[in-house]
């Protein structure tokens, strides 16, 4: 669960997600792992404040919202782009 939020959290500070990113995975204490986002391009850590009483369902919505413009953005073609 940890994983996906801080994955969430990083991935909410995004705002082209045309460019590529490394995911990392990142031991917490005990049986908690975290996620990290980098720009492949530079190599710097995309940094987010963990926030365990985030608005998950808002910060989802804006996600989507951002993944879809950024794929009609980019559509040079009528064939579908499969994630």
């Amino acid at each position: 669960m940890n994983f996906a939020k801080s994955f969430l959290l990083a991935a909410s500070c995004i705002q082209d997600f045309s460019k590529p990113l490394i995911i990392a995975a990142t031991a917490g204490k005990e049986n908690v792992v975290f996620c990290n986002l980098y720009d492949a391009a530079t190599k710097t850590r995309i940094h987010s404040e963990w926030n365990r009483d985030a608005d998950w369902l808002a910060i989802i919505d804006s996600i989507q919202t951002r993944l879809q413009t950024s794929k009609n953005s980019h559509i040079v073609s009528s064939e579908p782009i499969l994630f």
